[in-house]
């Protein structure tokens, strides 16, 4: 199923093609097949936006899977430091 997503990313693959073509079932027994490894692919793959893919179950009809642009930290100015934050060695000593 993986290679399957893999060759066709941004299309959409219907349960009945995904079944029949993976596992040699015909569309007509109901299933909970592909939604269950789609999951175990998502966890086993990392196939989230946070790391660079989306596995999307389109109701009623299948999955896609798209490539998805990660979202990088602007480069705005940084937030500074509290004091408490800073290593000891790093500290300024009180002046009493």
């Amino acid at each position: 199923m993986s290679w399957l997503l893999f060759r066709n990313v941004g299309r959409l693959l219907s349960r009945s093609y995904l079944l029949d073509t993976v596992w040699g079932i015909s569309a007509d027994v109901s299933t909970r097949t592909v939604d269950t490894h789609a999951s175990q692919l998502r966890n086993k793959l990392g196939l989230y936006p946070e790391e660079g893919w989306r596995l999307s179950a389109v109701y009623q009809h299948g999955y896609r899977l798209e490539r998805v642009a990660l979202q990088r930290p602007s480069p705005a100015s940084p937030e500074p430091e509290s004091p408490q934050a800073e290593p000891a060695a790093r500290r300024r000593p009180k002046r009493s």
